[in-house]
């Protein structure tokens, strides 16, 4: 969020599945650099860009 500058990923995901962008969502627990644990962090990862063919 803070490298790219975007606000509410979750909703520039969602904005991105509805054109047509295959994209999973990993949750994962991670510590900060304070050391504080976060749990159920999102890791989103793009599969395929709209139109493109995905193996099954």
């Amino acid at each position: 969020m803070r490298e790219l500058n975007i606000c509410r990923p979750g909703a520039r995901i969602c904005d991105l599945r509805n054109t047509g962008y295959k994209i999973i969502t990993n949750r994962i627990t991670m510590t900060d650099e304070w050391g504080r644990t976060h749990r159920g962090v999102a890791v989103y990862t793009l599969i395929a860009e709209p139109g493109a063919k995905v193996a099954a």
